[in-house]
């Protein structure tokens, strides 16, 4: 099996002439001979078991009508200010409820001749 080592800020170079290292930027495979040092980008580790990403929700789906309302908030205000806007939603664990928060925003616009624009932000 080939080390595996972690490139931290006081990392120093092991003795071995192959290994693996991780680093910020990915997992790279370092093998030093008499004549040569390469450090080549790898996509994984031969000898390890495979992991695909994911993620798994520890609540329940957000009822629907709550779904309904939120939606229909962005919509009446996209319709109006042609804007965007933030809603917080809010989940209890112990209590399994949602809340829904709007909190005071500001949305910039401008006028272009005749014509009013949005800005593609909101505070």
């Amino acid at each position: 099996m080939i080390p595996l080592y972690c490139k931290t800020a006081d990392f120093e170079e092991p003795p071995e002439a192959m290994y693996h290292l991780l680093t910020r930027d990915g997992l790279f495979r370092v093998l030093r001979t008499g004549l040569f040092t390469a450090v080549l980008s790898v996509e994984g580790v031969p000898d390890l078991e495979s992991q695909k990403s994911g993620l798994q929700l520890g609540f329940p789906r957000v009822p629907r009508k709550l779904m309904e309302s939120v939606y229909g908030f962005f919509q009446a205000v996209f319709d109006r200010w042609e804007a965007e806007a933030i809603v917080l939603l809010y989940y209890s664990p112990e209590q399994r409820i949602f809340r829904v928060a709007v909190p005071k925003q500001t949305i910039y616009r401008y006028q272009n001749g005749s014509r009013w624009h949005t800005e593609g932000r909101v505070s």
